[in-house]
Protein backbone atom coordinates (compact mmCIF):
# COMPACT_ATOMS: atom_id res chain seq x y z
CA UNK A 1 0.00 0.00 0.00
CA UNK A 2 1.33 3.23 -0.68
CA UNK A 3 2.24 5.74 1.99
CA UNK A 4 -0.40 9.16 1.18
CA UNK A 5 2.21 12.23 0.87
CA UNK A 6 1.52 14.82 3.57
CA UNK A 7 2.14 18.83 3.27
CA UNK A 8 5.25 18.73 5.03
CA UNK A 9 6.87 16.78 2.52
CA UNK A 10 5.50 18.43 -0.15
CA UNK A 11 6.85 21.81 1.28
CA UNK A 12 10.26 19.43 1.15
CA UNK A 13 9.83 19.25 -2.35
CA UNK A 14 9.34 22.81 -2.93
CA UNK A 15 12.71 23.56 -1.24
CA UNK A 16 14.53 20.53 -3.11
CA UNK A 17 13.16 20.92 -6.56
CA UNK A 18 12.48 24.55 -7.28
CA UNK A 19 16.05 25.82 -8.68
CA UNK A 20 15.66 22.57 -10.65
CA UNK A 21 12.61 22.94 -12.02
CA UNK A 22 13.01 26.38 -12.67
CA UNK A 23 16.28 26.30 -14.43
CA UNK A 24 14.26 23.20 -16.67
CA UNK A 25 11.23 25.58 -17.67
CA UNK A 26 13.94 28.73 -18.30
CA UNK A 27 15.83 26.82 -20.73
CA UNK A 28 13.13 25.58 -22.91
CA UNK A 29 10.91 29.18 -22.73
CA UNK A 30 14.08 31.69 -22.55
CA UNK A 31 11.62 33.52 -20.37
CA UNK A 32 12.28 34.13 -16.86
CA UNK A 33 8.55 35.76 -15.72
CA UNK A 34 6.68 32.83 -17.59
CA UNK A 35 9.47 29.65 -16.08
CA UNK A 36 8.35 31.06 -12.47
CA UNK A 37 4.90 31.13 -13.74
CA UNK A 38 5.12 27.72 -14.96
CA UNK A 39 7.03 26.36 -11.80
CA UNK A 40 4.15 27.85 -10.08
CA UNK A 41 1.09 25.85 -11.62
CA UNK A 42 3.55 22.71 -11.73
CA UNK A 43 3.40 22.53 -7.94
CA UNK A 44 0.25 23.75 -7.56
CA UNK A 45 -1.10 20.68 -10.07
CA UNK A 46 1.18 18.42 -8.43
CA UNK A 47 -0.08 19.15 -4.74
CA UNK A 48 -3.46 18.66 -5.54
CA UNK A 49 -2.71 15.45 -7.33
CA UNK A 50 -0.26 14.17 -5.05
CA UNK A 51 -2.53 11.21 -3.86
CA UNK A 52 -1.48 9.94 -7.17
CA UNK A 53 1.62 10.04 -7.11
CA UNK A 54 2.99 6.37 -7.14
CA UNK A 55 6.51 6.12 -6.01
CA UNK A 56 7.48 4.41 -9.24
CA UNK A 57 9.58 7.11 -9.88
CA UNK A 58 11.36 10.24 -8.03
CA UNK A 59 10.09 12.94 -7.36
CA UNK A 60 11.95 15.20 -9.21
CA UNK A 61 10.71 13.12 -12.14
CA UNK A 62 7.49 13.16 -11.39
CA UNK A 63 7.64 16.88 -11.40
CA UNK A 64 9.47 17.70 -14.41
CA UNK A 65 7.39 14.98 -16.39
CA UNK A 66 4.20 17.42 -15.17
CA UNK A 67 6.16 21.02 -15.83
CA UNK A 68 6.74 19.55 -19.44
CA UNK A 69 2.77 19.30 -19.63
CA UNK A 70 2.63 22.81 -18.34
CA UNK A 71 5.07 24.21 -21.07
CA UNK A 72 4.01 22.16 -23.79
CA UNK A 73 0.38 23.20 -22.74
CA UNK A 74 1.17 26.55 -22.66
CA UNK A 75 2.93 26.62 -26.42
CA UNK A 76 -0.04 24.81 -27.70
CA UNK A 77 -2.84 27.60 -26.19
CA UNK A 78 -0.52 29.91 -28.09
CA UNK A 79 -0.70 27.97 -30.97
CA UNK A 80 -4.20 27.81 -31.07
CA UNK A 81 -4.81 31.65 -30.20
CA UNK A 82 -2.83 31.68 -33.54
CA UNK A 83 0.22 33.80 -32.28
CA UNK A 84 2.33 32.76 -34.72
CA UNK A 85 1.61 35.61 -37.62
CA UNK A 86 3.40 36.96 -40.90
CA UNK A 87 6.55 38.24 -40.01
CA UNK A 88 7.98 41.95 -41.74
CA UNK A 89 10.31 39.28 -43.87
CA UNK A 90 8.72 37.50 -46.18
CA UNK A 91 5.69 38.62 -48.34
CA UNK A 92 2.41 36.54 -48.75
CA UNK A 93 3.54 34.12 -51.37
CA UNK A 94 6.62 33.57 -48.20
CA UNK A 95 9.61 34.80 -50.35
CA UNK A 96 12.18 36.97 -48.74
CA UNK A 97 11.07 40.80 -49.28
CA UNK A 98 13.96 42.40 -50.69
CA UNK A 99 14.98 45.16 -48.63
CA UNK A 100 15.37 42.51 -45.98
CA UNK A 101 17.34 39.56 -47.83
CA UNK A 102 20.39 38.78 -45.45
CA UNK A 103 23.58 39.10 -46.03
CA UNK A 104 26.51 36.17 -46.34
CA UNK A 105 27.16 35.96 -43.00
CA UNK A 106 30.05 33.99 -41.33
CA UNK A 107 30.15 30.95 -38.83
CA UNK A 108 30.89 32.93 -35.97
CA UNK A 109 27.49 33.48 -34.04
CA UNK A 110 27.46 31.70 -30.92
CA UNK A 111 28.15 34.33 -28.84
CA UNK A 112 24.70 36.55 -29.83
CA UNK A 113 22.48 33.35 -30.74
CA UNK A 114 21.04 33.10 -27.06
CA UNK A 115 20.07 36.81 -27.30
CA UNK A 116 18.57 36.59 -30.85
CA UNK A 117 16.38 33.51 -29.53
CA UNK A 118 14.78 35.22 -27.07
CA UNK A 119 13.84 38.16 -29.67
CA UNK A 120 11.88 35.37 -31.21
CA UNK A 121 7.87 34.63 -30.75
CA UNK A 122 7.58 32.32 -27.88
CA UNK A 123 6.33 29.27 -29.52
CA UNK A 124 9.16 29.56 -32.47
CA UNK A 125 12.09 30.23 -29.55
CA UNK A 126 10.27 26.75 -28.48
CA UNK A 127 10.54 24.91 -31.46
CA UNK A 128 14.43 26.00 -32.22
CA UNK A 129 15.26 25.52 -28.40
CA UNK A 130 13.75 21.96 -28.86
CA UNK A 131 15.30 21.06 -32.14
CA UNK A 132 18.59 22.66 -31.99
CA UNK A 133 19.87 23.32 -28.46
CA UNK A 134 18.27 20.39 -26.71
CA UNK A 135 18.30 17.93 -29.81
CA UNK A 136 14.90 16.82 -29.95
CA UNK A 137 13.33 14.87 -32.43
CA UNK A 138 11.35 16.73 -34.79
CA UNK A 139 8.46 14.26 -34.74
CA UNK A 140 8.47 14.84 -30.80
CA UNK A 141 8.30 18.29 -30.62
CA UNK A 142 5.52 17.92 -33.40
CA UNK A 143 3.78 15.52 -31.33
CA UNK A 144 4.57 17.85 -27.55
CA UNK A 145 3.48 21.30 -29.10
CA UNK A 146 0.54 19.44 -31.38
CA UNK A 147 1.11 20.46 -34.46
CA UNK A 148 1.53 19.30 -38.24
CA UNK A 149 5.23 18.84 -39.81
CA UNK A 150 4.59 21.34 -42.19
CA UNK A 151 3.80 24.07 -39.69
CA UNK A 152 6.34 22.75 -37.51
CA UNK A 153 8.85 23.12 -40.33
CA UNK A 154 7.81 26.70 -41.88
CA UNK A 155 7.89 27.79 -37.95
CA UNK A 156 11.38 26.59 -38.36
CA UNK A 157 12.47 28.12 -41.16
CA UNK A 158 10.89 31.33 -40.45
CA UNK A 159 12.50 31.65 -37.02
CA UNK A 160 15.77 30.90 -38.50
CA UNK A 161 15.78 33.71 -40.65
CA UNK A 162 14.80 35.72 -37.96
CA UNK A 163 18.07 34.47 -36.37
CA UNK A 164 20.48 34.86 -39.09
CA UNK A 165 19.00 38.89 -39.78
CA UNK A 166 19.47 39.31 -35.70
CA UNK A 167 22.65 38.13 -35.34
CA UNK A 168 23.92 39.85 -38.79
CA UNK A 169 22.92 43.06 -37.15
CA UNK A 170 23.74 42.63 -33.85
CA UNK A 171 27.09 40.36 -33.58
CA UNK A 172 28.72 40.07 -36.75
Amino acid sequence: MKKKLDASEFSEWVELYSDDLFNWALSRTGKLELAEDLVQETFMSAFKARDKFNQKSKPKTWLISILNNKIYDHFRRKLKLNEVSQDEFFDESGSWVEEMNPNEWSDDIERGLRKCISKLPEVWAIAIRMKYLNGEDSEEICQELEITPSNYWQIVHRAKMQLRICLEKNVL
